[in-house]
């Protein structure tokens, strides 16, 4: 069976944090392909937040290039409405019947899981992939997870590991402070910020 792993998202800008992320569990599973999918409109954000669809592929395509598993997806840009993970997952799984999906949550979204639009389907459609990034949130990801399968009986993964706690939000502040980024931002894709001079505005 076809192993898919499905990773949503602003991406406004991608950063190292992501891409850490998507690796671990792609690494982890040994998946066949890794989804990619920057969203329209987010439920949780506004749009004017958002450097345009086009910008946002075009970093994530040069942030995960050395990577052949990776396709960035663009079925929530297309999508006239606001990016539900449930719409997206059933679209996913209508493309590709007998995969096996796995869908990356942040663990600040993990949180928030049974609030989403149809959560018991997504649980269903999907395998949770959630990675703490210290042990004390590790140990509330456990107890989420647990409260998760009692209501849903959801398949979850749950991982700890070190990894690049930074936000776009952050980064996005930073580049406004015109504070060095290499540390947090592909090289390919600081210069792809640069020469279309992105986030230069006010509204972070």
């Amino acid at each position: 069976m076809q192993k898919i792993l499905v990773f949503g998202g602003t991406f406004n800008p991608i950063h190292l944090g992501h891409i850490h992320l998507y690796r671990h569990f792609a690494d982890k599973l040994q998946v066949d392909k890794v989804l990619i999918v920057p969203a329209k409109i987010p439920p949780h954000k506004q749009p004017r937040e958002l450097a345009s669809g086009k910008h946002r592929i075009a970093m994530c395509k040069l942030a995960v290039e050395d990577d052949p598993r990776v396709v960035i997806s663009d079925i929530e840009l297309c999508r006239n409405a606001i990016s539900f993970t449930v719409d997206t997952l059933v679209q996913i799984k209508n493309c590709f019947k007998n995969a096996q999906l796995y869908f990356v949550v942040g663990s600040d979204m993990f949180f928030t899981l049974d609030l989403w639009r149809e959560p018991q389907k997504i649980m269903e459609l999907a395998t949770i992939c959630a990675l703490a990034r210290k042990q004390n949130e590790y140990d509330a990801l456990l107890q989420k997870q647990r409260q998760l399968q009692s209501k849903y009986n959801g398949s979850f993964i749950i991982d700890n590991a070190d990894v690049l706690d930074i936000s776009s939000t952050q980064l996005r502040r930073m580049m406004k402070e015109k504070k060095n980024l290499s540390f947090y931002l592909p090289a390919a894709v600081i210069q792809y910020i640069k020469t279309n001079g992105l986030y230069e505005t006010d509204e972070i």
